[in-house]
């Protein structure tokens, strides 16, 4: 049951997550070059091609989650796609979509793309070894520096698996490093990657093919379940993140942020534990209905057990956020 033990912070329960993915040595098929040798450019949108829709994964401001962004890719003529969406990737999110934040150097530059049958082989620059870190506290412990080194390695990695299988054409990728500018990609080891810390016994093991994984995405269960978790934890402001600004359907807006955390000091709302069950996404892909089961407190002290809540996300700047409507329906069943 989720939300059953909450741990104590997101970062720790993101480590144990990766923990379970596959990355130790494996056999590994002889890859077939599908670009030239000389390195791609980093700009993804050459002039006079003919764009697609894609899917890319970027990092999510605070947070140990990728986000999804549709953008218009352009592929040179004889090109890949492939090559096109990790330029892409390296080039950073749009502009306009200020919630989301790069999670790869911006100096890495694509050696080569190769593939064999259903693996993709993306050799890639030394300098994707160095994390992009966001700004922080200076007075952070030297484990705690370590640990958001670990995350954005980890969130840089998967958003490029994640990224390239979203095209259905590959079911595993293999990450190579061309450490000497030589033109040739080595694998990494795990420690490289952020999967486990200096000093580990798996430091050293060399990195494998990774496959997709769905659970570092912010989709609708996700954010639920990041939601009612702040819900329990009564972080308020985390809970003001993840609520909708505005709900067209309705024509409603919710209030500014220092009257949604106020008002949410002041009820204090006691939710007790809780359980994401379904998600149904509309077909335009900008709404969504979840599922949940919540154990809340009321005010006079009683246990409310309340089953099948149907709760509405809308995408927002491309963030799946709860509609302050959906909020209030959640929080009344308490009263």
């Amino acid at each position: 049951m989720i939300g059953k033990k909450i741990m104590a912070a997101a970062l720790a329960a993101f480590l144990a997550l990766l923990a379970g993915c596959s990355v130790g040595p494996g056999n590994i098929p002889d890859p077939v070059p599908t670009m030239q040798d000389e390195d791609m450019p980093l700009s993804p949108d050459a002039p006079g091609e003919t764009q697609q829709q894609y899917t890319l994964y970027f990092g999510l401001s605070d947070e140990a989650y990728l986000t999804s962004e549709a953008r218009l890719i352009a592929v040179s003529q004889g090109g890949r796609v492939e090559d096109a969406l990790v330029a892409a990737l390296i080039k950073g999110p749009a502009v306009s979509t200020n919630a989301l934040i790069s999670v790869i150097n911006p100096n890495t530059r694509i050696i080569r793309v190769e593939e064999s049958r259903d693996y993709l082989y993306i050799t890639l620059s030394r300098e994707f070894l160095e994390p992009v870190l966001p700004v922080t506290d200076e007075t952070l412990t030297a484990q705690r520096q370590q640990e958001l080194q670990m995350r954005m390695m980890q969130l840089a990695t998967y958003s490029i698996v994640n990224t390239v299988t979203e095209l259905g054409r590959y079911s595993r990728v293999q990450i190579l490093i061309d450490y000497d500018n030589s033109g040739e990609g080595t694998r990494p080891t795990q420690s490289m990657l952020g999967f486990a810390a200096p000093g580990d016994p798996e430091a050293d093991t060399l990195v494998s093919t990774l496959s997709r994984m769905d659970s570092l995405i912010l989709n609708p269960l996700n954010t639920m379940d990041t939601l009612l978790k702040a819900l329990v934890e009564k972080n308020w402001e985390r809970v003001e993140k993840f609520c909708a600004q505005y709900d067209a359907q309705t024509d409603a807006a919710r209030p500014d942020k220092d009257n949604f955390v106020t008002q949410l000091t002041l009820s204090n709302p006691q939710v007790l534990s809780y359980k994401v069950n379904s998600e149904h996404v509309s077909v335009d892909g900008q709404s969504a209905t979840v599922m949940v089961d919540v154990q809340l407190r009321n005010k006079a002290g009683a246990t409310v057990d309340s089953t099948a809540i149907p709760l509405r996300l809308l995408r927002e700047d491309g963030i799946w956020k709860l509609s302050y409507a959906s909020l209030e329906l959640l929080l009344n069943n308490a009263e």
